[in-house]
Protein backbone atom coordinates (compact mmCIF):
# COMPACT_ATOMS: atom_id res chain seq x y z
CA UNK A 1 0.00 0.00 0.00
CA UNK A 2 1.01 3.65 0.13
CA UNK A 3 3.10 3.39 3.30
CA UNK A 4 5.25 0.60 1.84
CA UNK A 5 5.95 2.64 -1.27
CA UNK A 6 6.78 5.77 0.71
CA UNK A 7 9.26 3.79 2.82
CA UNK A 8 10.81 2.29 -0.29
CA UNK A 9 11.03 5.63 -2.12
CA UNK A 10 12.31 7.84 0.68
CA UNK A 11 14.62 5.47 2.59
CA UNK A 12 17.63 6.27 0.43
CA UNK A 13 17.37 10.02 0.96
CA UNK A 14 15.75 10.41 4.40
CA UNK A 15 15.75 8.70 7.77
CA UNK A 16 12.33 7.06 7.46
CA UNK A 17 10.49 5.18 10.17
CA UNK A 18 7.16 3.43 9.93
CA UNK A 19 4.60 2.04 12.32
CA UNK A 20 2.81 -1.22 11.63
CA UNK A 21 -0.28 -2.71 13.23
CA UNK A 22 1.00 -6.25 13.40
CA UNK A 23 4.11 -8.03 14.54
CA UNK A 24 7.32 -8.39 12.45
CA UNK A 25 6.65 -11.93 11.22
CA UNK A 26 3.42 -10.76 9.58
CA UNK A 27 5.41 -8.52 7.24
CA UNK A 28 8.49 -10.65 6.57
CA UNK A 29 7.45 -11.43 2.98
CA UNK A 30 7.79 -7.74 2.09
CA UNK A 31 11.51 -7.88 2.97
CA UNK A 32 11.31 -4.16 3.69
CA UNK A 33 10.87 -3.67 7.41
CA UNK A 34 13.73 -3.85 9.90
CA UNK A 35 14.14 -3.24 13.61
CA UNK A 36 15.80 0.08 12.72
CA UNK A 37 12.99 1.46 10.53
CA UNK A 38 9.88 -0.07 12.06
CA UNK A 39 7.83 0.06 15.23
CA UNK A 40 5.44 -2.88 15.32
CA UNK A 41 2.20 -3.46 17.16
CA UNK A 42 0.96 0.13 16.92
CA UNK A 43 -2.72 0.89 17.32
CA UNK A 44 -3.20 4.52 16.28
CA UNK A 45 -6.22 4.64 18.56
CA UNK A 46 -3.72 4.59 21.47
CA UNK A 47 -2.49 8.19 21.52
CA UNK A 48 -0.04 7.71 24.40
CA UNK A 49 2.03 5.09 22.56
CA UNK A 50 1.94 7.04 19.32
CA UNK A 51 2.97 10.24 21.06
CA UNK A 52 5.91 8.42 22.68
CA UNK A 53 7.04 7.10 19.29
CA UNK A 54 6.85 10.54 17.69
CA UNK A 55 8.67 12.18 20.60
CA UNK A 56 11.48 9.60 20.51
CA UNK A 57 12.03 9.90 16.76
CA UNK A 58 11.35 13.66 16.54
CA UNK A 59 10.53 13.62 12.82
CA UNK A 60 10.57 16.68 10.60
CA UNK A 61 7.38 15.44 8.95
CA UNK A 62 4.73 12.81 9.57
CA UNK A 63 2.82 11.21 6.71
CA UNK A 64 -0.40 9.48 7.66
CA UNK A 65 -0.75 6.37 5.50
CA UNK A 66 -2.97 4.59 8.03
CA UNK A 67 -6.41 3.55 6.98
CA UNK A 68 -8.94 0.78 6.86
CA UNK A 69 -9.92 0.13 3.28
CA UNK A 70 -13.18 -1.47 2.22
CA UNK A 71 -11.40 -4.60 0.94
CA UNK A 72 -10.26 -5.54 4.47
CA UNK A 73 -12.43 -7.50 6.89
CA UNK A 74 -12.02 -4.74 9.49
CA UNK A 75 -14.02 -2.37 7.28
CA UNK A 76 -17.25 -4.04 8.39
CA UNK A 77 -16.61 -2.74 11.93
CA UNK A 78 -17.86 0.82 11.70
CA UNK A 79 -16.48 2.26 14.95
CA UNK A 80 -12.80 1.37 14.30
CA UNK A 81 -13.15 2.57 10.71
CA UNK A 82 -14.45 5.94 11.88
CA UNK A 83 -11.80 6.20 14.60
CA UNK A 84 -8.93 5.43 12.22
CA UNK A 85 -10.10 6.94 8.94
CA UNK A 86 -11.90 10.03 10.20
CA UNK A 87 -10.89 10.92 13.77
CA UNK A 88 -7.23 9.90 13.77
CA UNK A 89 -6.08 12.44 11.13
CA UNK A 90 -7.52 15.23 13.30
CA UNK A 91 -5.84 13.90 16.44
CA UNK A 92 -2.53 13.52 14.60
CA UNK A 93 -2.69 17.11 13.37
Amino acid sequence: MLGHELLRSYSGIHDVRVTLRGEPEEYSAANLFTAENTVNGVDVRSPAKLEKIINEFAPEAVINAVGIIKQRDEASSFIPSIEINALFPHKLA
